[in-house]
């Protein structure tokens, strides 16, 4: 392969696109000067009113790449926003392909469109909802307002919230900046099986920090995470010494990375990850009701 040993280290590759990241400056250079020998070694061909050379941001794949993260390509954001309802099964289908590409922007994504989905169940007459329609709306305005997911920093801890609701759970990673603000670095959500509905709610609460560390144990593997629960029963759960084999088969995969488990009330409107969180939170207090 021309670049082995350059992708994912100062290379990313996509059919025929070569997007080259540094640093700083100097790195961007010589990196520069390394994929030059390859193409050059190799015979690769590039067209030179195509290249963008020193550039802090550019658009990568229906996203916009920069060092403080990643986004959605406002672009793509517009076009989605300007979707029509869809008249029928199939534009629905067309219409769940494009959110779907950008859903690890969304947090609590399954259960946003849950209702949409429904509607796609075999021998169901499609009809719109008032369930529906405020679905339909409530993605693509989620999809607007979605945040910046900033790059991970190694040398910090994370910090993962996970909830379960009635029928989905879900998670958010995130880290503190310099001032403190917690920033979002991944959201997962994900649909629960029949079987596990039936779950208790401290059992969804902690199916849904095994499934999130899972999501993103290519980050965290080998850093330091402190899990914020919002229920002492999920401490207590992860702690217990009275197990039965499913119980010890949860907290064996839980207890695998460095984690500490702190048990934290969430308070609206401190941030934006705390409001995410918050909002999430009271779905799963709900379900507990």
């Amino acid at each position: 392969m021309e670049f082995k040993g350059l992708i994912n280290k100062i290379v990313l590759i996509y059919l025929d696109d070569i997007t080259v990241f540094s640093k700083n400056a100097a790195d961007h250079l010589f990196h520069l000067r390394q994929v030059f020998q390859r193409c050059r070694r190799f015979g690769v061909s590039l067209n030179p009113k195509k290249c963008i050379f020193l550039a802090h941001e550019g658009r990568l794949l229906g996203h916009i790449v920069s060092k403080e993260g990643l986004e959605i390509d406002p672009e793509r954001v517009e076009a989605i926003r300007a979707l029509p309802l869809p008249s029928h099964k199939k534009s629905l289908q067309s219409f769940l392909g494009k959110i779907n590409f950008v859903r690890r922007f969304v947090p609590n994504f399954t259960a946003l469109v849950k209702p949409i989905m429904l509607m796609l169940k075999k021998n169901l007459a499609f009809r719109w909802t008032a369930e529906g329609r405020e679905s339909f709306e409530a993605i693509k305005e989620a999809i607007s307002q979605a945040p910046t997911l900033v790059n991970p920093e190694f040398s910090k801890d994370f910090i993962l919230y996970a909830f379960g609701g009635s029928d989905t759970i879900s998670a958010i990673l995130v880290q503190q900046n310099k001032e403190g603000t917690k920033q979002p670095i991944a959201f997962f959500s994900q649909g629960l099986e029949d079987y596990e509905v039936r779950y208790s709610f401290i059992e969804k609460q902690v199916l849904a920090v095994i499934r999130g560390l899972k999501k993103f144990k290519h980050l965290v593997s080998n850093n330091k995470i402190q899990l914020l629960v919002s229920h002492a029963g999920v401490k207590d759960f992860l702690l217990s010494k009275d197990l039965n084999e499913k119980r010890a088969g949860w907290i064996t995969r839980v207890m695998e990375y460095d984690i500490e488990i702190k048990v934290t009330k969430l308070v609206h409107g401190k941030g934006l990850c705390e409001q995410l969180a918050s909002s999430q939170q009271d779905e799963a207090s709900g379900e507990e009701e």
